[in-house]
């Protein structure tokens, strides 16, 4: 058994112990062609689950742009409609808001350096996150189960940084598992620069031939309000 047979069996039991105790899984599938040596277009939609994979807390569908400047150092900007599902909550007075769902727009400007260090490739990539969430009425009830007039959730904007460092093992050309772990956190530009979330992750991407990929990782995301989360994740990859 060669080193990628070995590493993917222990990867398949580690993934199978962590998801054991995740909390949510998200599954996606992208597209990617080139359109010139330089310009890159890609196509994502995803799918996120919730409270043990019994919820989804999100449906989302995102195209982007991204042009190569320069032999290290790739620019892009990506636009993603959102839907997500509250999972309901209590007001201030005691009245009870259900489970609803909400759409979003999410705007994201990004530059990425990356440079090989022998079998290894270091990236570095700074993005810039607006993400805004119209207003809307939704159901409420009192403690009692009586229905009350509509709540009203006011609209909101998000001024994000994310800055992301990430480190892949290549160790062949033509290897079969690119292993990969990563450190981002978040900061709110329009809070005084707070962090409000940190993202450890580890996983590996795993070629199936010149054109699919899967991708395959656990994240724990650490935030600071609100609980802590652990995700595994599964994504399948198409390059044109």
């Amino acid at each position: 058994m060669n080193r990628n047979r070995i590493f993917l069996v222990f990867l398949i039991a580690l993934m199978g112990c962590l998801g054991a105790n995740a909390q949510e899984l998200w599954l996606s599938a992208q597209g990617r062609a080139n359109i010139t040596k330089a310009l890159r277009a890609d196509i994502e939609m995803e799918h996120r689950s919730r409270d043990g994979f019994d919820a989804t807390s999100r449906w989302s569908a995102e195209a982007a742009l991204s042009y190569k400047c320069l032999p290290w150092l790739r620019a892009g900007v990506s636009y993603k409609f959102l839907y997500n599902r509250d999972g309901g909550k209590s007001t201030k007075k005691g009245n009870y808001i259900p489970a609803y769902w909400q759409t979003g727009h999410r705007v994201q400007v990004t530059a990425t350096g990356a440079w090989k260090v022998g079998k290894f490739e270091l990236s570095v990539r700074e993005a810039y996150q607006f993400t805004r969430l119209p207003g809307q009425t939704v159901d409420k009830f009192s403690a009692s189960g009586i229905q009350k007039d509509d709540e009203i959730i006011e609209a909101e904007s998000r001024h994000i940084l994310r800055s992301r460092g990430q480190v892949e093992y290549k160790h062949k050309k033509k290897s079969i598992l690119t292993p990969f772990a990563s450190f981002e956190i978040y900061n709110d530009l329009s809070g005084g620069f707070a962090s409000t979330k940190k993202r450890y992750t580890a996983g590996t991407d795993i070629r199936l031939d010149k054109h699919n990929s899967l991708s395959v990782f656990y994240r724990f995301v650490d935030r600071t309000s609100g609980r802590n989360t652990n995700v595994i994740g599964v994504g399948y990859s198409f390059k044109l």
